[in-house]
């Protein structure tokens, strides 16, 4: 069995409008926000094997937060697959990163994350800034996920900590 933790980014400043979508970064409130995440996955003990985090700028502050509450040993990857391209390129980068790894991380964006769990699980959430969402995959390889293959363990909201 495999589990799959998702995490869409924290809140992401509109502050300077002459920035692309792809270079917002996290606002002050988004920036605790997954730091707080990052502290509850090494409390659950949940630390991936692997972070993988698109490759818009707050995806990837999001990730590094996560990252700096965690083992520095693990690995965080970045991949442009994961900024708005469907769901599908999301199980396809995990196949591609996972590995022999249990667990990975995914940061990325609704309504990505949202299909993703709908395809996964069958059921329809959604996810807030900065919400952990953790699947278990009935599965052994990260290449042989399926649809309604995975089970919802919990859907975790930062105000919720």
């Amino acid at each position: 069995m495999k589990t799959l933790l998702l995490l869409r980014h924290g809140k992401s400043s509109w502050k300077d409008t002459t920035l692309s979508d792809d270079q917002r970064p996290l606002k002050k409130r988004g920036r605790r926000a997954a730091t707080r995440m990052g502290k509850e996955i090494q409390n659950r003990n949940l630390s991936p094997g692997v972070i993988v985090s698109s490759k818009a700028k707050r995806a990837r502050q999001t990730a590094q937060r996560v990252l700096d509450q965690l083992d520095p040993q693990c690995p965080l990857v970045i991949r442009s697959e994961l900024y708005f391209e469907g769901s599908r390129s999301y199980l396809q980068v995990a196949a591609e990163e996972g590995g022999e790894h249990q667990s990975i991380l995914l940061v990325g964006h609704n309504p990505d994350l949202e299909e993703l769990v709908a395809r996964l699980t069958d059921q329809d959430l959604f996810l807030p800034t900065a919400c952990l969402v953790r699947i278990d995959l009935k599965t052994e390889s990260w290449a042989e996920i399926e649809n309604l293959s995975g089970t919802l363990q919990f859907v975790l909201k930062p105000r919720e900590l």
